[in-house]
C-alpha cells in the first residue's frame, strides 16, 4: 500500500507505533520497523545515555527507517535534539511543545520531522515551520490527550494542511485503518495495540490488564491540572480523581503523579498509572509486531479491498494534483483536500475523485459481444482435458505452461487422479492452461469477447486473454502466486465454506460472532443468496454450526486453504514484491477485476493482484456491472458450468454458455457466426 507517508519515510506499511514513555524502547521500535512499520523510541525525559543505547539496540534489529520521539518540555531537549542528529535517526516525532528551534537543524541533517498535534491550528503552524507530516491524535488515545475526538480532529487537520496526516487515537485494527483513510489520513499510529506484543517490555501484569479490559475501563485524570491523561481504571486512578477534586495546591497533585508510570511498567497495576487508550477493549491476544502489522493490513484489505487502496491513492494523488496546480499558478490558493467517501461510494466516483494521471484510453465495452468467464480453482476434475489436447491453441497453452511449471500439463488434464489435481500448483496450472487455450481457440475462430471476467484463479489467465501479459509471463506469474499460496496454506491451514440463502449483512454478523480472535471473513460474493466464507478451520467450523443451527445450509468447499482472507497476507506481501518487476500492457479487451468489480488498468494491476489474495472475490457485483453495461451473453470458458449457474442466479434473463469440450466450442462458434450473419 503506497501513500505519501510510505514514500516520504521509505516504509512498507503506513503504520506508526506510538511513542509510549518508558515503554517504547529500542527492542519494540526496532521490531516494528523491521516488520515494515515505523518504530518510534520514546525518550520521555530519559537520560541521554539511555537514548543512545536504545537507538543502538534498534539498529541491531533493523536497518530500516527508525523514529525517535522528543518531549519538548524535557529540560534536556537541546542536548537531545543534537544527539539525535549525531545518531542519524530517520524520523523525529515531537510533542509537549514547539519544535521551532530544532526543525531547521533536523531537516538539514536529512531527518523527517513529524509533530503530534491536537488541533487544526497547531497542525497549520507546524506546516509553516517546515514539518514533513503531522500526527493528528484524538482524545481516544492513551497517555496525555487533547479534547477533540479522532473523527472530528483528523478531517479538520486534513483540511488545514497540505502535508500528509497520520491518524492516531482509537486505531487498533484494520477497521480503524479503513476509517482513518476515509477521514483523509494517509497513515495511522497505534500505541495501545503494541502494549501486549511479545517485544514489549512492560510487566506481564500490565499486559494482562490490557487483555482483560472492557469498553468502559478507561478513565481520564488530571483535567483540572491542564494535563489530562487517559489510562485504565484502578486504585491509583480512582485515588487521583478524589484528590484532584479536593487538592489545595499543584504540589499535592505532583507528588501523587510522580513515578506512577514507572510503577505500572514494573508491574504495580494497583498503584501505577496504566496508560492505555479506549481501544484496550479490542486487544485480546499476545502477538508479535509482525503479526500485528500484517493482520491490520490484511483485515483492512479484506474489509475495504480495492476501496482502501483507492482511498489511500486518492488522498495522496489529490494533494499531488493540488501541489502541481499550485506550482503552475502560484497566485491561486489550492483548495483544501477532502477525504474520499467510503460508504455508498461507487468505484467510478472514487476513480474520479482520485484525479489520476493521464493514461492511454482503456478499451471500451462492446456489449454486442459475449463476456468470457474463466474458471476458478475447484472446477478441476480428472480427464477434463480429454478431447481438447488436439486443439492447436490448447496444445500451445499446455506446452507453454509445462515449460514454466516444469511438469507435463497435458498429462495432468488427461490422466491425473483427483488427488494429483488437488494440489494448488497442479490445479491452477491445469485450469489456467485450458482456459487460456480454449479462449484462444474461440478468438481465432471469430468469437472475440467484449469483456473478460476471471473467477479468483481465472483472473490470472484472463490477464493473457485481455492482452495485459504474454502467455509465458502470465504462467510465470501464476507459478509464483500458486507457490506462495500453497506455502501460506501449509503454514496456517484454513477452510472455505459456501453459505446458502445468505446476505452480506447476516454473513458479516456471523463472521464477527464466530471469529473469536481468529480469521473469518466473507471471501466470495458468488451470487444473490450465496456467499463463501474463509478463515481458520476452527472459525469456519463454528460458523457452519451456527448457520446450521439457524436452519440454513452450507457447502464446505474442497479448497486447499483459507484463500482470499488475511491468512494469505504473507503470500500477498511476497507477491507484491514479485510484481514490482512485472510490466503490464494496456488491455486490448476490458478485464474486470475481482477486487473492486471494475475494469483493471495497468497502473492498478500490481496493487490489485496482490490485494486479490486477501480480498473477497466480487463475482456477483462484476456480473451486475456488465449486465448494466448492456452485455447479454456470458460464456464460461472452463469446466462444470459453475459460473454459468451463478450468472443465472444474478439474472435469469441473461444468455449463458459453457465451453468445456470440442462440441461446446463448436457450438459457441456457430452462435457467433449466426449473429454475424443476422447483423449484415
Amino acid at each position: 500500500m503506497n501513500t505519501r507517508i510510505t514514500e516520504l519515510l521509505g516504509i512498507q506499511y503506513p503504520i506508526f507505533q506510538g511513542a509510549m514513555a518508558r515503554i517504547a524502547d529500542g527492542r519494540l521500535a526496532g521490531s516494528v520497523s523491521e516488520a515494515g512499520g515505523l518504530g518510534i523510541i520514546a525518550c520521555g525525559g530519559a537520560p541521554l545515555d539511555w537514548v543512545r543505547q536504545q537507538v543502538e539496540i534498534a539498529r541491531s534489529i533493523t536497518s530500516k527507517p527508525l523514529g525517535v520521539n522528543v518531549m519538548l518540555m524535557d529540560p534536556k531537549a537541546d542536548q537531545l535534539a543534537k544527539l539525535l542528529v549525531e545518531l542519524d535517526v530517520d524520523v523525529i516525532t515531537t510533542g509537549a511543545g514547539s519544535p521551532a528551534n530544532y526543525i531547521s537543524m533536523w531537516k538539514e541533517a536529512g531527518i523527517k520531522v513529524v509533530p503530534v498535534v491536537a488541533s487544526a491550528a497547531l497542525a497549520a503552524r507546524m506546516e509553516r515551520l517546515g514539518a514533513d507530516a503531522v500526527v493528528a491524535e484524538g482524545t481516544e488515545a492513551g497517555g496525555h490527550i487533547g479534547e477533540l475526538t479522532t473523527f472530528a480532529l483528523v478531517p479538520s487537520v486534513c483540511q488545514a494542511v497540505n502535508i500528509p496526516v497520520v491518524a492516531a487515537g482509537g486505531v487498533v485494527d484494520g477497521r480503524g485503518m479503513v476509517a482513518a483513510f476515509a477521514l483523509g489520513a494517509e497513515g495511522v499510529q497505534c500505541g495501545t495495540r503494541f502494549l501486549t506484543v511479545e517485544e514489549c517490555s512492560v510487566a506481564e501484569a500490565y499486559k494482562e490488564r490490557i487483555l482483560k479490559a472492557k469498553d468502559s475501563d478507561t478513565i481520564v485524570t488530571g483535567r483540572g491540572t491542564g494535563h489530562p491523561v487517559r489510562g485504565l481504571k484502578n486504585k491509583f486512578s480512582r485515588n487521583c480523581r478524589k484528590i484532584e477534586a479536593s487538592a489545595q495546591s499543584p504540589d499535592e497533585l505532583e507528588g501523587l503523579y510522580s513515578g506512577s508510570l514507572r510503577r505500572a511498567v514494573e508491574g504495580d497495576v494497583d498503584n501505577g498509572s496504566l496508560m492505555a487508550g479506549q481501544v484496550a477493549c479490542l486487544v485480546h491476544e499476545r502477538k508479535t509486531c509482525a503479526d500485528v502489522l500484517q493482520e491490520m493490513v490484511g483485515e483492512a484489505q479484506a474489509l475495504g479491498g480495492w476501496t482502501l487502496a483507492q482511498m489511500a491513492d486518492a488522498n495522496s494523488r489529490r494533494q499531488r494534483a493540488l501541489d502541481a496546480a499550485a506550482d503552475a499558478a502560484p497566485v491561486a490558493a489550492p483548495a483544501a483536500p477532502t477525504a474520499v467517501k467510503v460508504a455508498g461510494e461507487t468505484a467510478a466516483a472514487v476513480q474520479t475523485a482520485a484525479a489520476p494521471e493521464a493514461a492511454p484510453a482503456a478499451p471500451a465495452f462492446d456489449p454486442r459481444l459475449p463476456v468470457f468467464m474463466l474458471s476458478g480453482q475447484g472446477a478441476q476434475k480428472p480427464g477434463m482435458g480429454c478431447g481438447l489436447t488436439q486443439i492447436p491453441q490448447v496444445a500451445a497453452a499446455l506446452e507453454c505452461g509445462s515449460q514454466v511449471f516444469g511438469r507435463d500439463l497435458a498429462f495432468l488434464v488427461t490422466q491425473a487422479s483427483a488427488e494429483e489435481l488437488g494440489s494448488t500448483l497442479n490445479a491452477q496450472a491445469a485450469l489456467a492452461a485450458l482456459s487460456l487455450g480454449l479462449s484462444r481457440a474461440l478468438m481465432d475462430q471469430g468469437v472475440r469477447p467484449g469483456a473478460v471476467l476471471g473467477f479468483s484463479l481465472g483472473q490470472i489467465p484472463a490477464l493473457a486473454v485481455s492482452g495485459m501479459l504474454s502467455d509465458q509471463v502470465m504462467f510465470q506469474l501464476l507459478r509464483k502466486r500458486a507457490e506462495l499460496m500453497d506455502q501460506a496454506a501449509q503454514a496456517r491451514p484454513g477452510a472455505m465454506s459456501a453459505l446458502l440463502k445468505a446476505d452480506e449483512a447476516s454473513v458479516n454478523e456471523l463472521c464477527l460472532a464466530c471469529a473469536q480472535d481468529q480469521v473469518l471473513i466473507p471471501a466470495n460474493f458468488n451470487c444473490p443468496g450465496q456467499i463463501v466464507i474463509s478463515g481458520d478451520q476452527e472459525a469456519v467450523a463454528r460458523a457452519e454450526q451456527t448457520w446450521t443451527d439457524g436452519g440454513k445450509r452450507f457447502a464446505r468447499l474442497a479448497a486447499a486453504g483459507g484463500f482470499h482472507s488475511p491468512l494469505m497476507q504473507q503470500a500477498a506481501t511476497e507477491f507484491a514484491a514479485y510484481l514490482e518487476d512485472v510490466d503490464f500492457a494496456q488491455p486490448q479487451i476490458p478485464l474486470i477485476c475481482n477486487v473492486n468489480a471494475q475494469p483493471l488498468t495497468p497502473s492498478q494491476a500490481k496493487e490489485h493482484l496482490a490485494a486479490h489474495l486477501v480480498s473477497p472475490v466480487r463475482f456477483s457485483q462484476s456480473v451486475s456491472l456488465l449486465k448494466d453495461a448492456g452485455f447479454t451473453r456470458f460464456t464460461e470458458v472452463g469446466f462444470g458450468g459453475t459460473l454459468s449457474n451463478l450468472v443465472k442466479r444474478v439474472d435469469r434473463g441473461l444468455e449463458r454458455a459453457c465451453v468445456q469440450d470440442a462440441e461446446s466450442l463448436e457450438a459457441e462458434v456457430a452462435v457467433r457466426k449466426t449473429r454475424d450473419e443476422r447483423s449484415v
